[in-house]
Order: C-alpha cells, then structure tokens, then sequence
C-alpha cells in the first residue's frame, strides 16, 4: 500500500519540526515590505548580596537599605539625577527612559535573584542604594550593556545576548561584577556627592508618587530582629 504523509508515523513527526524552518524561509525570501528588524531582549541573571555591616552607623550597626535594579533605555537621567529625586520621583525624574524596575528592602547578609529577559531597548543596568551616610557612600553605578543583536528565529534556543552580574552592598559602596568577563563590570558612575541635594543627607522628603511611602516608612514598616 501507498505510504502517505500523514500515514507514515517518521513523517508525521518530521513535518511539525520542519514547519519553523519552513515559514523562516518564506519569510526571508517574502522581500516587499519587510518590518524592521527587532532587538533580541538579555537573558539577565543578576544575583545581589548585602553585607554582614550593610550601612552602618556611627555604632557599626548595620541597617536595612533600599535598592533598586533599572533598566534604561539611556542612562544619562540617572547619572544626572539628584539622589532625592531617584529616591522619591524617579518615575518623573527618568521617563521614557526608564524601562523597569525591580525593587528591595534588604537586610544586611541577605541575598536577592533577577532572572529574566530584559527589555530588548535596554542598553544599561543603573543600580541605586539609599545609603544613610549619603557623602561618603556609593549609592550609584552603571552598567553598560553590549549593543543587542538582531533578533532571529533561532535565538529561542541559543541566546546570543546574556547578562550575567553581581551586584554586592558594601557597608557604604556598592560594587558590580560581571561574572561572564570575570572583571569587576565597567562602572560608568558620578561621585556620589554630585548627586546629593542641597539639603541634610538623612532627610527623607515625602514621596511624589501618588502618595506612596518614604523609604523610611518602608524600612520602619520592616519587622523588627528579636533582641539578643
């Protein structure tokens, strides 16, 4: 008897993993009015560890902070900004700029995890810390990342485009390592004190986001450590 496609049980299975192959092809040789080609997004993976003395005080007691990993679609706002107007209008201070953000609370020795894809626009990681002692601390940095390839059909099982960094909380400075070039990342960072408003350093002004908490409410609000 006649073997057909769909009688054929190597053929049935062959034909639904030929089909992408098939339909990338049409599509490359479609020519006319083809759409512009699109960014493949990273495939981040950013592990965060905070020290034992993550922002200590005058006693060396460490303290909770507040971190916030962004993805940008240019980091020249971040660099620019104040560190109040990241702390408390960091939405209207970047703008379109801003792509995402991811956003802790961290005690000292506690670690955190981004895995994900990024936004393929994104072309820098910026990384705030609202450290206490604001004029000796380094409560930003930046990481730049490699131009994004093109996107292609294949990518979706062999990624061209990973981000692989460490990000560690000091007890006053933050540090990030790119854990792919096994070198600390090249960091692209005003002093802090260029970005400090002209007002005291553990001020902490109401929040221009609708209403939302400080960050010390959002370190208050914290449950408290049982006393030893």
């Amino acid at each position: 008897m006649e073997e057909t496609m769909s009688t054929h049980p190597i053929r049935r299975l062959i034909g639904p993993c030929l089909m992408p192959f098939v339909l990338a092809a049409c599509s490359v040789l479609g020519g006319g009015n083809e759409a512009p080609a699109q960014k493949e997004p990273a495939r981040l993976n950013i592990a965060i560890s905070a020290d034992a003395d993550l922002n200590t005080d005058i006693k060396g007691r460490g303290a909770p902070v507040l971190l916030r990993i962004y993805e940008l679609k240019s980091d020249v706002s971040f660099q620019e900004a104040a560190f109040f107007a990241l702390q408390n209008t960091d939405k209207a201070v970047l703008g379109a700029d801003l792509l995402a953000v991811d956003q802790f609370i961290l005690r000292p020795g506690e670690t955190r995890q981004i895995v994900r894809k990024s936004n393929p626009e994104t072309t820098a990681i910026g990384v705030f810390a609202g450290y206490r002692d604001l004029p000796n601390a380094t409560w930003r940095l930046v990481h730049r990342l490699p131009p994004a390839v093109e996107q292609s059909w294949y990518r979706m099982v062999m990624p061209a485009n990973k981000v692989r960094l460490k990000v560690d909380l000091h007890a006053n400075a933050l540090q990030i390592t790119d854990e792919l070039a096994g070198k600390p990342a090249m960091q692209h960072a005003e002093e802090s004190k260029n970005g400090l408003d002209p007002g005291p350093a553990d001020e902490v002004r109401p929040s221009a986001r609708g209403g939302g908490p400080t960050v010390g409410e959002m370190v208050n609000a914290l449950p408290k450590p049982p006393v030893k």
